[in-house]
């Protein structure tokens, strides 16, 4: 991990996650209302419901910016076979993405593969990816989560056809939230996704890489070691998403609209 200021580590360890939770008691005033909008068949309902996804999307990862410092996270990971999670996250993103005329593939050679993996954390670090992915791929284009088994490490790579990046981006791209001239414009957020990404993936012993060509797309790819627990660790029953749907709650600021007419 990079090595950060007291004002920096004050930044991540008490202030975001502070504003995170002061966000949490005007949210949960919103969504009774929005509760009621909806029951009277009011429109405009799946805009503000859309847009109470967003809010909430970003209080979770403002309460996860600890995770950037590097210290304040004790990993839990269970074995379990990181195939069939990255095939069936990739199918519920794939129902989603029809409704933008966006194609979500899912390719691995191998049928199986058992490694030790924090599931709730690897899900935001996919669903991120997906969601950038999402963003950036027009009508038509095509999303592909690849698994390569290795015997090593296990690399999952999110690779899409939209309009790429320029190299000056590339270079900043997992510690955007620290450049405030490289953060993503509106509505594509604070830049903390790829460097919680980033965090996810080393506190997991592995790394994250990107590649990028104008006009071709990019590709995003953790790399995780290939190897099993041998202590199993009870899952906790914390739910980050509150209740709500995980894949729309990360892909809030990526989907259309429509996603959010059948959901509340």
């Amino acid at each position: 991990m990079t090595q950060r200021s007291d004002e920096e580590q004050k930044l991540l360890n008490e202030v975001l996650p502070n504003v995170a939770a002061q966000m949490r008691g005007p949210l949960s005033v919103l969504h009774a209302s929005l509760q009621k909008m909806i029951q009277t068949d009011m429109p405009g309902t799946a805009l503000l419901n859309q847009s109470y996804y967003q809010l909430l999307r970003l209080a979770g990862n403002l309460s996860m910016a600890e995770l950037l410092d590097g210290e304040h996270y004790l990993r839990k990971r269970e074995n379990g076979d990181i195939v069939v999670f990255c095939r069936e996250l990739a199918e519920q993103v794939g129902l989603l993405a029809e409704e933008q005329d966006v194609t979500v593939q899912f390719s691995c050679a191998a049928q199986s593969c058992v490694i030790a993996y924090d599931a709730r954390l690897m899900e935001r670090l996919l669903l991120n990816l997906f969601s950038n992915a999402l963003k950036f791929t027009g009508p038509g284009g095509k999303v592909t989560l690849t698994v390569q088994v290795h015997k090593s490490d296990v690399l999952l790579s999110v690779e899409d056809t939209g309009c790429g990046m320029a190299p000056e981006m590339m270079s900043v791209l997992f510690d955007r939230y620290l450049h405030s001239e490289r953060m993503d414009p509106r509505p594509h957020g604070l830049g903390l996704g790829l460097p919680l990404c980033r965090a996810i993936a080393e506190a997991h012993g592995g790394r994250i890489f990107g590649e990028s060509k104008l006009g071709k797309g990019t590709k995003i790819t953790v790399s995780l070691p290939n190897e099993r627990g041998l202590v199993q660790h009870v899952r906790e029953s914390f739910d980050y998403a509150g209740g709500f749907d995980h894949v729309l709650l990360e892909l809030s600021d990526a989907l259309n609209t429509r996603a959010y007419e059948r959901h509340s």
